[in-house]
């Protein structure tokens, strides 16, 4: 083909790389070319790294997120019970109703601040080691993206799918607050959240095929 003619000879491992990577994507582009489609040539697998498509180094991210959510939202939630301190709280009107949401507004600002934390310092590594150029390019420019509309640009794509995870992350921290209200229980409380929610993102870890459906779209 034209494109085997670019090449330019190299090692058998380069030669393995363009055509598991540049072939189908040449490909890729033709083809939404020839449909009207206007789309840019990018080096796309960082994106794809930072948007967790074909590896599980976003997934290790997400894992250590869902780690930190835990180990924060429990005990602010089963310290009175612990200290035997519920009694006095119950006694006073709407005393534990009040601080359960009070407790509850001070996760939720906590987890957007762990959000912080681990998903900037997960940018800037994806950046350094894969350039992240061209983020206006329209989306179907990612084989992934391959329907998306023409005005959808990558960038668009990045935060939604963190605004995704962060609203995920939410959620998740609302559930492990539940469980340590109910649980009251530190331990315990650990345990469950972590059977709940790290547990079945290690397995995707090690690529358990019945839990990659559920988890894709968590760690979309």
């Amino acid at each position: 083909s034209d494109l085997q003619n670019l090449y330019i000879s190299g090692s058998e491992e380069d030669l393995m790389n363009f055509h598991k990577y540049v072939i189908p994507y040449y490909e890729h582009l033709c083809n939404q070319n020839q449909q009207g489609r206007n789309v840019s040539v990018m080096f796309y697998r960082g994106y794809n790294t930072l948007m967790g498509i074909d590896n599980n180094y976003s997934t290790l991210y997400t894992l250590s997120l869902y780690v930190l959510i835990i180990a924060v939202a429990v005990p602010v939630f089963t310290r009175e019970y612990e200290k035997k301190t519920t009694t006095l709280i119950s006694s006073a009107k709407c005393g534990n109703k009040k601080l359960i949401i009070q407790k509850l507004g001070v996760v939720l600002v906590l987890v957007s601040i762990i959000n912080i934390c681990v998903y900037i310092p997960f940018v800037l590594r994806v950046n350094n080691c894969c350039s992240l150029s061209g983020a206006n390019n329209p989306a179907a420019s990612i084989p992934m993206f391959s329907r998306c509309s023409d005005s959808i640009t990558v960038l668009q794509m990045i935060i939604v799918i963190f605004l995704i995870r962060f609203l995920t992350s939410i959620i998740i921290a609302v559930l492990v607050s539940v469980s340590a209200i109910v649980l009251k229980n530190t331990t315990l409380s650990y345990v469950v959240s972590v059977v709940l929610f790290v547990v079945p993102v290690l397995l995707l870890l090690i690529d358990i095929d019945y839990l990659n459906n559920f988890y894709s779209l968590i760690n979309i």
